[in-house]
């Protein structure tokens, strides 16, 4: 488990895996989106409480960390993953 932040894009980002449902009612109550495409779990802008309720995820003597993932990277990833969606789209669009 372990949660960071990036300056960049003022996110918080969770990695915790899989949370049982009353964790993950709480995350998504407090402005938290699941995220199973990247390489985190749940990702939120940075406010004192959602900082609040990501150090509650972690060990006492944890803390949030940099992340060191930058925005650019993320856009790559995300435009290699709607490059595939295409590709799909458009085979599933011929097989008619």
């Amino acid at each position: 488990m372990g949660a960071t932040y990036s300056a960049e894009d003022n996110k918080l980002r969770l990695y915790v895996g899989r949370v049982p449902r009353a964790d993950y009612e709480r995350l998504r109550a407090a402005g938290f989106v699941s995220t199973p495409k990247q390489d985190c779990d749940f990702v939120a802008t940075w406010t004192p409480r959602r900082e609040d309720i990501a150090l509650s995820f972690l060990e006492d003597d944890e803390d949030i960390g940099d992340e060191d993932y930058s925005p650019q990277e993320r856009a790559a990833d995300r435009a290699e993953r709607f490059e595939g969606y295409r590709e799909k789209r458009a085979g599933e669009a011929g097989a008619n």
